[in-house]
């Protein structure tokens, strides 16, 4: 996933990865995308990282997840073992939606961009879960919404796109050993009674 990935933000910086591509191929309007900020004409971001500004008008899309839940597709979450080694493999699947909140001073440009936005999403949808996703909804467009930027009477308007995806997640017991506390382990029983050992 990379250093800066984790599994809760790792869907939003594919995402971002995905926009970043949509929007650099937008030559004939102006909206192009561009690795270089003195020259791109839309910022496309992880929410936390914009930095609402009034001496820029340039438009933003600004990505951000809502509340995340791990599914309990499996029994204790076991995948499988590996006859060879005996690693036992965990995973399950992980829900959570994704918003992409398209900002700009002028309401009919936020418009504008949510409409690609939707529509990049609503005709991609096979194209983005090749990026890992194992799941993702048809878009919903919320109704605009007014930003006021702290100190100045400038103010912004927000157009947000959601939409939903699933993706899995897997680890070993290795992994597990950063999360469990020390000296309690656990065996279990049957499908519903999970003890810890010694009790």
């Amino acid at each position: 996933m990379g250093q800066d990935y984790n599994t809760l933000n790792w869907p939003v910086y594919k995402m971002i990865e995905f926009f970043r591509q949509f929007f650099s191929q937008q030559t004939k309007n102006d909206y192009q995308y561009n690795d270089n900020n003195e020259y791109t004409k839309i910022f496309i971001r992880e929410k936390n990282a914009v930095k609402l500004e009034s001496s820029d008008d340039r438009p933003i899309v600004a990505l951000s997840r809502g509340p995340l839940n791990a599914q309990g597709a499996f029994v204790a979450d076991l995948w499988g073992i590996d006859a060879t080694s005996g690693v036992e493999t965990y995973a399950d699947l992980i829900n959570t939606s994704i918003t992409a909140h398209c900002i700009s001073p002028r309401g009919l440009e936020a418009e504008e961009i949510a409409s690609m936005v939707f529509g990049s999403i609503k005709f991609n949808r096979t194209f983005i879960m090749s990026y890992g996703f194992l799941r993702v909804t048809p878009p919903h467009v919320g109704e605009e919404q007014i930003i006021s930027i702290t100190g100045s009477d400038h103010e912004l308007i927000n157009v947000p796109v959601t939409f939903n995806i699933q993706y899995a997640i897997s680890w070993t017991r290795e992994d597990m050993n950063k999360y469990v506390l020390a000296g309690v382990e656990y065996r279990i029983r049957n499908v519903n009674d999970v003890i810890v050992a010694g009790s």
